[in-house]
Protein backbone atom coordinates (compact mmCIF):
# COMPACT_ATOMS: atom_id res chain seq x y z
CA UNK A 1 0.00 0.00 0.00
CA UNK A 2 2.79 2.38 0.97
CA UNK A 3 4.67 1.49 -2.25
CA UNK A 4 1.59 2.32 -4.38
CA UNK A 5 1.15 5.63 -2.57
CA UNK A 6 4.79 6.57 -3.23
CA UNK A 7 4.45 5.60 -6.89
CA UNK A 8 1.36 7.78 -7.27
CA UNK A 9 3.09 10.64 -5.46
CA UNK A 10 6.13 10.36 -7.72
CA UNK A 11 3.86 10.31 -10.80
CA UNK A 12 2.04 13.43 -9.64
CA UNK A 13 5.32 15.18 -8.90
CA UNK A 14 6.74 14.22 -12.28
CA UNK A 15 3.64 15.51 -14.05
CA UNK A 16 3.76 18.70 -12.00
CA UNK A 17 7.39 19.27 -12.91
CA UNK A 18 6.55 18.51 -16.56
CA UNK A 19 3.64 20.97 -16.56
CA UNK A 20 5.79 23.58 -14.85
CA UNK A 21 8.49 23.01 -17.46
CA UNK A 22 5.97 23.46 -20.25
CA UNK A 23 4.75 26.64 -18.52
CA UNK A 24 8.30 27.97 -18.36
CA UNK A 25 8.90 27.24 -22.04
CA UNK A 26 5.65 28.91 -23.09
CA UNK A 27 6.23 31.91 -20.84
CA UNK A 28 9.81 32.24 -22.04
CA UNK A 29 8.64 32.07 -25.66
CA UNK A 30 5.89 34.64 -25.05
CA UNK A 31 8.23 37.09 -23.33
CA UNK A 32 10.88 36.72 -26.04
CA UNK A 33 8.25 37.21 -28.72
CA UNK A 34 6.89 40.35 -27.08
CA UNK A 35 10.39 41.78 -26.63
CA UNK A 36 11.23 41.06 -30.27
CA UNK A 37 7.95 42.59 -31.44
CA UNK A 38 8.51 45.65 -29.28
CA UNK A 39 12.05 46.10 -30.52
CA UNK A 40 10.90 45.78 -34.14
CA UNK A 41 8.16 48.38 -33.60
CA UNK A 42 10.66 50.72 -31.94
CA UNK A 43 12.98 50.39 -34.95
CA UNK A 44 10.08 51.20 -37.30
CA UNK A 45 9.21 54.28 -35.24
CA UNK A 46 5.99 52.81 -33.80
CA UNK A 47 6.77 54.01 -30.29
CA UNK A 48 3.28 53.50 -28.86
CA UNK A 49 3.14 49.97 -30.21
CA UNK A 50 6.58 49.24 -28.76
CA UNK A 51 5.55 50.56 -25.36
CA UNK A 52 2.41 48.40 -25.44
CA UNK A 53 4.48 45.25 -26.07
CA UNK A 54 6.99 46.10 -23.35
CA UNK A 55 4.08 46.76 -20.97
CA UNK A 56 2.85 43.21 -21.56
CA UNK A 57 6.23 41.74 -20.65
CA UNK A 58 6.33 43.82 -17.47
CA UNK A 59 2.75 42.89 -16.57
CA UNK A 60 3.64 39.19 -16.64
CA UNK A 61 5.74 39.88 -13.50
CA UNK A 62 7.66 36.63 -13.70
CA UNK A 63 10.28 36.78 -10.94
CA UNK A 64 12.25 33.93 -12.48
CA UNK A 65 12.60 35.93 -15.70
CA UNK A 66 13.81 39.21 -14.18
CA UNK A 67 16.38 39.67 -16.94
CA UNK A 68 13.56 39.84 -19.52
CA UNK A 69 11.53 42.20 -17.36
CA UNK A 70 14.60 44.41 -16.86
CA UNK A 71 15.11 44.47 -20.63
CA UNK A 72 11.48 45.44 -21.11
CA UNK A 73 11.87 48.35 -18.68
CA UNK A 74 15.07 49.47 -20.41
CA UNK A 75 13.55 49.24 -23.88
CA UNK A 76 10.36 50.95 -22.77
CA UNK A 77 12.61 53.68 -21.38
CA UNK A 78 14.16 54.06 -24.84
CA UNK A 79 10.71 54.43 -26.40
CA UNK A 80 9.64 56.99 -23.79
CA UNK A 81 12.90 58.85 -24.34
CA UNK A 82 12.21 58.99 -28.06
CA UNK A 83 8.72 60.38 -27.32
CA UNK A 84 10.22 63.13 -25.15
CA UNK A 85 9.04 61.63 -21.84
CA UNK A 86 12.44 61.98 -20.17
CA UNK A 87 11.20 61.58 -16.60
CA UNK A 88 9.34 58.42 -17.57
CA UNK A 89 12.43 57.12 -19.34
CA UNK A 90 14.63 57.72 -16.30
CA UNK A 91 12.10 55.92 -14.08
CA UNK A 92 12.14 52.91 -16.41
CA UNK A 93 15.93 52.80 -16.64
CA UNK A 94 16.09 52.98 -12.84
CA UNK A 95 13.68 50.06 -12.53
CA UNK A 96 15.76 48.04 -15.01
CA UNK A 97 18.87 48.72 -12.89
CA UNK A 98 16.98 47.76 -9.72
CA UNK A 99 16.13 44.40 -11.29
CA UNK A 100 19.58 43.94 -12.82
CA UNK A 101 22.28 46.02 -11.06
CA UNK A 102 24.82 44.96 -13.71
CA UNK A 103 22.74 46.22 -16.64
CA UNK A 104 25.38 48.31 -18.42
CA UNK A 105 23.09 49.56 -21.18
CA UNK A 106 20.49 50.81 -18.70
CA UNK A 107 23.17 52.85 -16.90
CA UNK A 108 24.35 54.29 -20.21
CA UNK A 109 20.80 55.04 -21.35
CA UNK A 110 19.92 56.70 -18.06
CA UNK A 111 23.03 58.83 -18.40
CA UNK A 112 21.81 60.03 -21.78
CA UNK A 113 18.41 60.94 -20.32
CA UNK A 114 20.02 62.76 -17.40
CA UNK A 115 22.04 64.84 -19.87
CA UNK A 116 18.79 66.03 -21.45
CA UNK A 117 17.71 67.18 -17.96
CA UNK A 118 21.02 68.96 -17.42
CA UNK A 119 22.09 66.58 -14.66
CA UNK A 120 25.72 66.37 -15.77
CA UNK A 121 27.08 64.89 -12.52
CA UNK A 122 24.37 62.23 -12.50
CA UNK A 123 25.06 61.42 -16.14
CA UNK A 124 28.80 61.09 -15.57
CA UNK A 125 28.22 58.87 -12.52
CA UNK A 126 25.92 56.55 -14.48
CA UNK A 127 28.12 56.26 -17.54
CA UNK A 128 31.20 55.74 -15.38
CA UNK A 129 29.37 52.85 -13.70
CA UNK A 130 28.59 51.42 -17.14
CA UNK A 131 32.29 51.62 -18.03
CA UNK A 132 33.25 49.90 -14.76
CA UNK A 133 30.91 47.04 -15.67
CA UNK A 134 32.01 46.88 -19.32
CA UNK A 135 35.46 48.38 -19.84
CA UNK A 136 35.33 48.05 -23.64
CA UNK A 137 32.03 49.95 -23.89
CA UNK A 138 33.00 52.47 -26.57
CA UNK A 139 29.55 54.08 -26.73
CA UNK A 140 29.70 54.81 -22.99
CA UNK A 141 33.02 56.64 -23.32
CA UNK A 142 31.50 58.66 -26.13
CA UNK A 143 28.40 59.37 -24.04
CA UNK A 144 30.51 60.57 -21.11
CA UNK A 145 32.48 62.90 -23.37
CA UNK A 146 29.46 65.10 -24.08
CA UNK A 147 28.62 65.37 -20.37
CA UNK A 148 32.19 66.47 -19.70
CA UNK A 149 31.86 69.11 -22.42
CA UNK A 150 28.83 70.54 -20.62
CA UNK A 151 30.89 70.78 -17.42
CA UNK A 152 33.72 72.52 -19.27
CA UNK A 153 36.16 69.59 -19.11
CA UNK A 154 37.15 69.68 -22.77
CA UNK A 155 40.43 67.81 -22.30
CA UNK A 156 38.66 65.03 -20.40
CA UNK A 157 36.02 64.91 -23.12
CA UNK A 158 38.66 64.58 -25.85
CA UNK A 159 40.30 61.75 -23.90
CA UNK A 160 36.97 59.90 -23.72
CA UNK A 161 36.44 60.33 -27.47
CA UNK A 162 39.96 59.04 -28.13
CA UNK A 163 39.23 55.97 -25.99
CA UNK A 164 35.92 55.34 -27.75
CA UNK A 165 37.61 55.54 -31.17
CA UNK A 166 40.42 53.23 -30.04
CA UNK A 167 37.86 50.67 -28.89
CA UNK A 168 35.59 51.08 -31.92
CA UNK A 169 37.31 52.74 -34.90
CA UNK A 170 34.08 52.85 -36.92
CA UNK A 171 32.06 54.72 -34.27
CA UNK A 172 31.06 57.77 -36.30
CA UNK A 173 29.48 59.54 -33.32
CA UNK A 174 32.80 59.56 -31.48
CA UNK A 175 34.56 61.24 -34.41
CA UNK A 176 31.80 63.82 -34.62
CA UNK A 177 31.87 64.49 -30.87
CA UNK A 178 35.64 64.91 -30.97
CA UNK A 179 35.22 67.24 -33.94
CA UNK A 180 32.76 69.38 -31.98
CA UNK A 181 35.13 69.59 -29.02
CA UNK A 182 37.97 70.54 -31.34
CA UNK A 183 35.75 73.29 -32.74
CA UNK A 184 35.12 74.56 -29.20
CA UNK A 185 38.91 74.59 -28.68
CA UNK A 186 39.30 76.60 -31.93
CA UNK A 187 41.01 73.67 -33.69
CA UNK A 188 38.92 74.18 -36.82
CA UNK A 189 41.10 72.02 -39.07
CA UNK A 190 40.90 69.09 -36.63
CA UNK A 191 37.15 69.56 -36.32
CA UNK A 192 36.69 69.52 -40.09
CA UNK A 193 38.80 66.36 -40.43
CA UNK A 194 36.91 64.48 -37.70
CA UNK A 195 33.47 65.58 -38.88
CA UNK A 196 34.38 64.60 -42.45
CA UNK A 197 35.50 61.17 -41.21
CA UNK A 198 32.18 60.76 -39.38
CA UNK A 199 30.33 61.58 -42.61
CA UNK A 200 32.42 59.02 -44.48
CA UNK A 201 31.84 56.29 -41.89
CA UNK A 202 28.08 56.85 -41.83
CA UNK A 203 27.87 56.85 -45.61
CA UNK A 204 29.91 53.65 -45.93
CA UNK A 205 27.64 51.97 -43.37
CA UNK A 206 24.53 53.03 -45.28
CA UNK A 207 23.59 55.56 -42.60
CA UNK A 208 23.88 58.76 -44.64
CA UNK A 209 20.53 59.88 -43.23
CA UNK A 210 22.22 60.15 -39.81
CA UNK A 211 24.77 62.68 -41.04
CA UNK A 212 22.90 65.76 -39.81
CA UNK A 213 25.04 66.18 -36.69
CA UNK A 214 28.32 65.78 -38.57
CA UNK A 215 27.31 68.31 -41.24
CA UNK A 216 26.35 70.64 -38.40
CA UNK A 217 29.76 70.25 -36.74
CA UNK A 218 31.65 70.74 -39.99
CA UNK A 219 29.52 73.75 -40.86
CA UNK A 220 30.39 75.51 -37.61
CA UNK A 221 34.07 74.62 -38.06
CA UNK A 222 34.11 75.95 -41.62
CA UNK A 223 32.47 79.14 -40.41
CA UNK A 224 35.14 79.43 -37.72
CA UNK A 225 37.82 78.99 -40.36
CA UNK A 226 36.28 81.68 -42.55
CA UNK A 227 34.89 79.36 -45.24
CA UNK A 228 31.43 80.96 -45.35
CA UNK A 229 30.29 79.24 -48.55
CA UNK A 230 31.33 75.83 -47.22
CA UNK A 231 29.68 76.56 -43.88
CA UNK A 232 26.35 77.47 -45.50
CA UNK A 233 26.47 74.35 -47.69
CA UNK A 234 27.05 72.08 -44.69
CA UNK A 235 24.54 73.80 -42.42
CA UNK A 236 21.83 73.54 -45.08
CA UNK A 237 22.54 69.80 -45.33
CA UNK A 238 22.32 69.53 -41.54
CA UNK A 239 18.91 71.24 -41.53
CA UNK A 240 17.67 69.05 -44.38
CA UNK A 241 18.74 65.81 -42.68
CA UNK A 242 17.50 66.82 -39.25
CA UNK A 243 14.17 67.93 -40.67
CA UNK A 244 13.43 71.57 -41.45
CA UNK A 245 10.53 71.77 -38.99
CA UNK A 246 12.16 69.68 -36.23
CA UNK A 247 13.45 71.19 -33.00
CA UNK A 248 16.74 69.42 -33.67
CA UNK A 249 17.23 71.70 -36.69
CA UNK A 250 16.76 74.92 -34.71
CA UNK A 251 20.45 75.26 -33.79
CA UNK A 252 21.85 75.04 -37.37
CA UNK A 253 18.99 77.22 -38.64
CA UNK A 254 20.17 79.85 -36.17
CA UNK A 255 23.64 79.87 -37.72
CA UNK A 256 22.17 80.35 -41.21
CA UNK A 257 20.16 83.31 -39.90
CA UNK A 258 23.27 84.74 -38.24
CA UNK A 259 25.37 84.43 -41.40
CA UNK A 260 22.61 86.09 -43.44
CA UNK A 261 22.35 88.99 -40.99
CA UNK A 262 18.98 87.94 -39.55
CA UNK A 263 20.10 88.29 -35.95
CA UNK A 264 16.59 88.28 -34.50
CA UNK A 265 15.88 85.03 -36.34
CA UNK A 266 19.15 83.59 -35.02
CA UNK A 267 18.22 84.44 -31.43
CA UNK A 268 14.77 82.90 -31.83
CA UNK A 269 16.16 79.70 -33.32
CA UNK A 270 18.86 79.31 -30.70
CA UNK A 271 16.48 79.95 -27.81
CA UNK A 272 14.24 77.23 -29.25
CA UNK A 273 17.29 74.93 -29.55
CA UNK A 274 18.15 75.45 -25.88
CA UNK A 275 14.62 74.47 -24.86
CA UNK A 276 15.06 71.29 -26.90
CA UNK A 277 18.57 70.46 -25.69
CA UNK A 278 19.75 72.05 -22.44
CA UNK A 279 23.29 70.78 -23.09
CA UNK A 280 23.58 73.37 -25.86
CA UNK A 281 22.82 76.25 -23.48
CA UNK A 282 26.37 77.37 -22.52
CA UNK A 283 27.54 77.44 -26.14
CA UNK A 284 24.44 78.99 -27.69
CA UNK A 285 24.03 81.62 -25.00
CA UNK A 286 27.36 83.11 -26.05
CA UNK A 287 26.15 83.27 -29.67
CA UNK A 288 22.80 84.74 -28.62
CA UNK A 289 24.77 87.47 -26.88
CA UNK A 290 26.73 88.10 -30.09
CA UNK A 291 23.54 88.26 -32.16
CA UNK A 292 21.86 90.69 -29.75
CA UNK A 293 24.93 92.92 -29.88
CA UNK A 294 24.67 93.29 -33.68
Amino acid sequence: MKSNFLSVARLIMNKSFLLFGVFLVLTNSAMCGLLDDGNAKFTRGDLNGAIADFNKVIELKMDFRESYVAEAYNNRGNAKNAKGDIDGAIADYSKAIELNPSYTYAYNNRAGAKKVKGDWDGAIADVTKAIELKQDFAEAYNNRSSAKVAKGDLDGAIADCDKAIKLKPDLAKAYNNRGWIEFLKNDFAGAIDDASHALELNSKAGHASKNGAAYDTRGWARYGKGDIAGAIEDIKMAVKLKGVSSLDAAEPQGLICFINGDYQGAVGSWEKAIQHDVSAKPFLQSWIKKAKAK
